[in-house]
């Protein structure tokens, strides 16, 4: 396995957008540790979520609705940076997590080439915690682009969605902003190794 690590000169701030944020109660209320990783096939990610109350989804296929995580990928970021907009090299990944209504995860991934809900080759493990949820997403390659090379920057964001009741209330991003799903100008970067 190989590690992914934040790019120098890369904000790490954790961030309250999207919401409001006098809705947050502390980390206990939304805070999240996620581990990135990569093989030759796919991109990895595992987050562990602490989520004190688990809300419902506003409609089966509407992942981003409530509880979940959002992905922002780009694997040629440094390319045409005058266009702020996606390109086929940028890619949004949705998991929505199980609720009581919709019982089965929920995994959009979105970009010029593709949107679909839980395509066949992504991998998907979601599992209650005492203090929230774990999840775990194989995303294949050729979903996003293409491996990238050793020393390649990526583009990558990522997004905490907390629902406590059937919307999502408040958003937690690491980099970029409200905008992310149509807008790639602020992802943070992420060096391959």
């Amino acid at each position: 396995m190989n590690i992914l690590q934040p790019a120098p000169n890369d904000s790490r701030k954790e961030r309250i957008k999207n919401g409001n944020s006098s809705l947050w109660s502390g980390s206990n209320d939304l805070s999240a540790s996620v581990f990135l990783e990569y093989n030759e096939k796919y991109f990895l990610v595992k987050a562990v979520v602490r989520d004190d109350t688990r809300g419902e989804r506003s409609g089966k296929m509407q992942a981003f609705s409530g509880d979940g995580i959002e992905l922002f990928i780009d694997t040629a970021i440094n390319s045409n940076l005058a266009n702020n907009s996606y390109d086929v090299l940028t890619t949004q990944v949705v998991l929505g997590v199980p609720t009581s209504d919709f019982p089965e995860p929920l995994c959009t991934i979105k970009n010029l080439r593709m949107n679909t809900n839980n395509p066949p080759d992504l991998r998907i493990v979601v599992e209650n915690t005492a203090t929230g949820y774990s999840a775990f997403l194989a995303i294949p390659w050729n979903y996003l682009g293409g491996l990238p090379a050793s020393g390649q920057i990526i583009g990558f964001d990522l997004a905490l969605n907390d629902s406590d009741s059937k919307a999502c209330e408040i958003q937690m991003i690491w980099s970029g902003e409200k905008n992310n799903w149509q807008q790639r100008v602020k992802f943070g970067r992420l060096k391959i190794k």
